[in-house]
């Protein structure tokens, strides 16, 4: 299956398409809280990028290429992402960043659905199926990380996760999360001076 640009359609298959940017520069901007789609080809990539930095001004920096050690930060950036499923547990007071979510659509095959359905005949777990919702959850969490880190938050507070079958017996899955992103009071946001 190919991928298209999802800001003007473009094929960007490798061989006859358009060149597809980077994730690393992707983020980068989006460090800059600059919405950018992904994936998305290079020159709507430069549309965005200029539009940025006239919207922005002299502030904004974006280095021609990326630090060797940003896609290693940015990792470290969402690891340090603290989640609870309730209110702020640390010394407050909290700045309210906005609701970040995420979501997973994962399919389970007519193979899965087979030994699901023998499981179901003998009793016992589906280990299939939990597999899949595993990795979903692992999917939504990566998201929602990564969309607080973008909004300069440390704490996503109040998660709420669902999980729920798209397709009335056909093996679609989806699990979404739901939380609000928080920094502390006065921290100042990367990136930024």
């Amino acid at each position: 299956m190919s991928k298209i640009c999802a800001e003007c359609g473009t094929d960007l298959s490798a061989l006859t398409g358009a060149v597809e940017e980077s994730d690393t520069k992707i983020e980068l901007l989006r460090d800059w809280e600059v919405d950018v789609p992904a994936p998305i080809c290079a020159a709507c990539f430069g549309k965005i990028l200029d539009s940025a930095q006239a919207r922005l001004g002299p502030s904004f920096t974006f280095p021609d290429e990326p630090p060797a050690d940003f896609r290693a930060k940015a990792l470290e950036r969402r690891r340090a992402i603290e989640i609870v499923t309730g209110p702020p547990l640390g010394p407050g007071p909290f700045v309210n960043l906005g609701l970040v979510t995420g979501h997973a659509v994962v399919g389970t095959g007519p193979l899965t659905s087979l030994a699901s359905g023998l499981t179901d005949i003998i009793g016992g777990r589906s280990k299939i199926h939990g597999e899949k919702l595993d990795l979903a959850e692992t999917i939504c969490l990566d998201e929602i990380k990564s969309k607080a880190v973008r909004k300069g938050a440390t704490l996503i507070a109040n998660l709420q996760t669902s999980w729920s079958e798209l397709t009335a017996g056909h093996g679609m899955l989806l699990v979404a999360m739901v939380g609000t992103a928080l920094k502390p009071a006065g921290q100042k946001e990367p990136g930024r001076s």
